[in-house]
């Protein structure tokens, strides 16, 4: 009985130690009054821009926006790009994201600027890959796509993993996930309102 006792302690402690933190590890980007709806299957050939219009119209709806990929796992959409010739291609992580994403998630650039709605040939990278270039990345072209910002590394991926390089472009090819920052206090009310 004592060996169980101590066992289910030790338990106790370990999932305990786990929860503080999953709960308080800094993910890099805002967490809170943060809705995340995944999308089904089902359900990726519908217009996103509608829901998002019709979002917008709560009051208790800071941002609505939309991604490919979800926050929390990106799935793996990678690819090895050049930055330079004579420098060796670096495998990178693609995120394909609406407008708004990094204004709605609160995720601090660190030079250059934020995409605007005509941006579909810019592209924002973070912080891992800028570090990969000789000099300041923006301005820079990969993928035939310019350089407009570098925003400050976030985990897109378990935070077991460390952050890799990655691409952010415009325009979601598929929704896999609408992210709404609300108004605090969230409850019960607000999110059954939506």
């Amino acid at each position: 009985q004592l060996t169980s006792i101590c066992i289910l302690i030790g338990v106790t402690f370990s999932f305990n130690s786990q929860l503080s933190r999953i709960f308080h590890y800094d993910m890099g980007y805002d967490s809170s009054n943060l809705m995340v709806i995944d999308i089904g299957l089902k359900e990726k050939e519908f217009n996103y821009n509608v829901l998002l219009a019709s979002l917008r119209k709560y009051p208790n709806v800071i941002n609505p926006t939309a991604s490919s990929n979800s926050i929390h796992d990106l799935g793996r959409q990678y690819g090895g790009i050049e930055l330079k010739q004579g420098i060796d291609p670096v495998e990178v992580d693609y995120m394909y994201v609406e407008t708004n994403y990094l204004e709605t998630l609160k995720l601090p650039l660190v030079d250059g600027r934020s995409f605007m709605p005509n941006d579909s040939n810019s592209s924002i990278i973070n912080e891992s890959l800028a570090k990969k270039f000789p000099s300041n990345p923006i301005g820079e072209i990969v993928d035939k796509k310019g350089i407009i910002g570098v925003v400050k590394d976030f985990h897109f991926q378990s935070f077991y993993k460390p952050i890799t390089p990655l691409i952010i472009e415009l325009f979601p090819r598929k929704i896999s996930q609408i992210l709404i920052r609300m108004e605090s206090p969230v409850n019960s009310k607000s999110i059954a309102d939506i």
